[in-house]
């Protein structure tokens, strides 16, 4: 028996295999990141979509003649449009999924939303120097927040 042929065969045929698993490995790692990335596409986007729509809803509000519209509970009000969005929940989810970049920005979004509702329920009318500043820090804070987003989505 040629003990080289043989031999020569077992290592060509442990190479092969050996380098096979390991393209399947980098393909798998590659994919399972590539999929990674698009959940937090989405999340992200779902996630402005409800920061824009809280904070356009409570800017709506503060636009209105309250006592006109037969609003009383002015607090409940700004509460419940804010809950509508489903902001809090998607939160949770950006604080699971995100990078550290990301979920610090999206908690301070999240801060500047209920930052405006406040001065809308401290009696700040639309259009006032108090409901500006707070509606300036929301979209400065969504700038960052954008930003933080694309280098994630970048990498």
């Amino acid at each position: 028996m040629n003990w080289g042929a043989l031999i020569s065969t077992l290592v060509g045929a442990v190479i092969g295999v050996g380098s096979t698993l390991l393209a399947d490995r980098v393909r798998w790692r590659r994919e399972l990141e590539q999929r990674g990335k698009d959940s937090r596409r989405e999340l992200y986007g779902q996630f402005l979509t409800a920061l824009n729509e809280a904070a356009e809803s409570l800017w709506v509000v503060g636009l209105g003649d309250r006592r006109a519209a037969g609003i009383e509970r002015l607090d409940e009000l700004l509460r419940a449009e804010v809950h509508r969005t489903g902001l809090y929940s998607l939160r949770e989810q950006v604080m699971i999924l995100a990078t550290e970049d990301v979920r610090r920005v999206a908690d301070q979004a999240v801060d500047r939303v209920r930052e405006y509702r406040d001065c809308l329920i401290s009696g700040s009318a639309g259009g006032s120097p108090e409901e500006r500043t707070a509606m300036d820090a929301y979209k400065s804070t969504i700038k960052v927040l954008r930003e933080a987003m694309r280098a994630d989505m970048a990498d």
